[in-house]
């Protein structure tokens, strides 16, 4: 069940969380979430199963399920810019999940491949674009930012995101620069 899944603590949080080895005793529950589901799915989840403990609230177990079969996609556990709510990206699929009230929403990337922690967002790639998370969820999504095989690649400059991705106009790679302040490609 994914207990090498990696943790990456690049915000402050108001719950803690593990990778549980194996499922409870019968009598428990585990709340399961499905990638693009809106309704509960009861089997069927292969995904890491994560103890959730929020802070002045009892601890709780959740799976999470879908994804993308290939390679090259995330799979990592990530503290969010909001101090109640995690980010678990499994086989690409992301789930932004609040910590008190067990409710979840999907990233809207997929598969996401980058993830990166630029103080106060966290931003998601795909194949083509990007989504950025603030303190109160995904705050946008970019249009398609490049035909495919999208990296970010630097994101030193301030509010300037660098990314590199192939156009498919032209076969070749393309550079593109996005202000995250301002939502809009400044250089390509």
């Amino acid at each position: 069940m994914d207990a090498d899944l990696r943790i990456d603590r690049c915000f402050a949080a108001d719950y803690s969380i593990s990778v549980a080895a194996e499922l409870p005793p019968s009598g428990q529950e585990v709340i399961r979430f499905k990638h693009g589901a809106t309704g509960v799915p009861t089997s069927g989840l292969d995904g890491p199963l994560i103890r959730i403990e929020p802070k002045g609230a009892p601890p709780w177990l959740a799976i999470f399920g879908g994804g993308y079969s290939g390679s090259g996609v995330v799979n990592a556990i990530f503290t969010t810019p909001s101090p109640t709510v995690l980010c678990i990206v499994h086989k690409g699929a992301g789930f932004l999940v609040n910590t008190r009230d067990r409710t979840k929403q999907d990233v809207p990337v997929f598969p996401v491949r980058q993830v990166l922690s630029l103080d106060p967002l966290l931003v998601f790639a795909d194949l083509v674009k990007v989504a950025v998370c603030g303190a109160e969820g995904i705050e946008w999504v970019s249009k398609p930012l490049v035909s495919d095989k999208l990296s970010i690649t630097k994101s030193h400059e301030r509010d300037i995101l660098r990314c590199r991705g192939l156009d498919a106009a032209t076969q070749t790679d393309m550079e593109v620069a996005l202000d995250l302040r301002t939502r809009r490609v400044v250089r390509s």
